[in-house]
């Protein structure tokens, strides 16, 4: 492609990089390549909206993973803006972050192809394409009439210059790397080697509870019923689904899904006293309701009995039958997940809720709230008052 006469031409992609992988290579050499590039910015996510990351340490680790993966490439650089800014990032910030380092430059603005999808939910979205070229890596998944009107769409309504990236089939994610390192399989090839061997020998991903998965699954299923079994693995799946959607780690919301009703066939009338032994507080709700209760004493049963230590997937089963106010990003996945998983064929709204799970979960758990509300006064059922300060909250998001 022929250069605009003295203006160089910047690339930008950002992007989580937890790990970089051998797909993410080749989606920004083709673009530096085709695209005529001067430099291809790797930008990796700073704090970002719904997102959680692996390790205390993971900026860190992930600016490592990166300097390993690029180094043998002078077209390729590194920006750790995002990881300095202590506000979350939205993409045309960063844009205009370039747009100051470099004035008179031509942006490009890597994205996936799933992401031309989700664009208009974006900060800003007539911001981004006033700054720059966005240049669109495909996976093959969507059809080719309806990514063409995806794409005739955002021109007309944003006045977008719009490319597509010429890259040869690879289907990997990042997701899948940590999968497969987290069960101590190879990644070799899927990842550069430099990447690979630090991975390896700083021990990275390997959550000793997600290496532990297929054993409390054991565990659990000679516990539960049948039909509670089925029920926890369509939350499992949910879960996964959704975590994967809004940036969450999947090992954790897998593990939280597994053991959200792990108490559930412990007998009512143990239920208050195993609280309180364990100096968990019991509402008036609750010794009217004991089923309530579950997730209670779920939570304590995952600790004790699973060996679960981490508190976000403690939380987050306690909290999934009445939710509360400012539930944390696994709290709202566990609790939509129960509520929406593809084994439930009863509950109101459920095909519109599963489709708005995977763009707003706030309004989502203020919409499950609302319907579990009305079910418990239409049955004349005791009301948890946590239920009702949860709604209380999210129905803001309505």
């Amino acid at each position: 492609m022929t250069k605009t006469e003295g203006k160089k031409r910047i690339g930008i992609f950002g992007g989580s990089f937890n790990p970089i992988h051998t797909a993410h290579l080749m989606i920004a050499e083709a673009a530096r390549d085709q695209y005529a590039l001067d430099q291809l910015i790797f930008v990796p996510t700073g704090h970002a909206p719904h997102k959680t990351f692996h390790g205390t340490d993971d900026q860190t680790i992930r600016k490592e993973l990166l300097l390993c993966a690029i180094q043998d490439n002078p077209g390729f650089a590194l920006s750790t803006y995002e990881f300095e800014r202590e506000e979350v990032s939205y993409t045309w910030e960063t844009l205009l972050h370039f747009r100051e380092e470099y004035p008179g430059a031509e942006l490009y603005f890597l994205i996936g192809e799933d992401s031309l999808y989700d664009f208009e939910t974006w900060r800003y979205p007539e911001r981004i394409c006033e700054e720059a070229h966005i240049l669109v890596a495909l996976r093959g998944s969507k059809d080719a009439e309806v990514l063409s009107e995806q794409i005739s769409h955002l021109q007309d309504k944003y006045h977008a210059q719009i490319d597509l990236l010429n890259i040869p089939g690879f289907a990997i994610s990042s997701t899948f790397i940590r999968e497969q390192a987290t069960k101590g399989h190879s990644i070799r090839y899927i990842v550069p080697d430099a990447v690979a061997n630090y991975i390896v020998s700083h021990n990275l991903y390997r959550d000793t509870h997600a290496m532990q998965f297929e054993e409390m699954e054991r565990k659990l299923r000679s516990n539960i019923k049948k039909s509670r079994y089925i029920h926890t693995q369509g939350v499992i799946a949910a879960a996964r689904h959704l975590a994967q959607i809004h940036h969450y780690n999947e090992e954790k919301a897998a593990i939280a899904a597994l053991l959200h009703d792990c108490a559930k066939y412990m007998p009512e009338e143990e239920r208050v006293a195993y609280c309180e032994s364990h100096d968990v507080e019991v509402n008036d709700a609750e010794r009217v309701n004991l089923t309530l209760l579950h997730a209670k004493c779920g939570a304590i049963m995952a600790e004790e009995e699973y060996g679960i230590e981490n508190r976000e997937i403690l939380h987050a089963i306690r909290v999934h039958t009445t939710g509360e106010p400012e539930m944390n990003l696994l709290d709202k996945i566990i609790f939509v997940a129960d509520y929406i998983e593809p084994n439930r064929t009863h509950a109101p709204n459920l095909e519109m809720l599963r489709s708005l799970a995977e763009t707003d979960l706030d309004r989502t758990t203020a919409l499950i709230l609302s319907d579990t509300l009305d079910y418990l006064k239409k049955t004349g059922r005791t009301i948890d008052d946590t239920t009702q300060e949860a709604y209380d909250y999210y129905k803001q998001y309505l």
